[in-house]
């Protein structure tokens, strides 16, 4: 991941743990290879997918990387 994407990385998922709902910036993906999650475009290339567990009010951080690594379906 290119040093520049940390910073900002940092600060949207500070801005998704204050968030009453952080399900509101990601696009829900359904059968991704590890199972539906939240996806988060940080710039052109690379992504973000993350899950909500509303019960535990906790973000579970999937994976970082660009839209092939984050989104496949295969």
């Amino acid at each position: 991941m290119p040093v520049h994407l940390l910073e900002k990385l940092k600060a949207i998922v500070d801005e998704l743990a204050e968030l009453e709902d952080p399900t509101i910036f990601g696009v829900l993906e359904k059968n991704l290879r590890y199972g539906s999650a939240y996806v988060l475009r940080l710039d052109k290339s690379y992504r973000l997918s993350y899950r909500v567990d509303f019960k535990s009010h906790t973000i579970i951080l999937g994976r970082v990387g660009d839209h092939k690594a984050v989104g496949s379906k295969e």
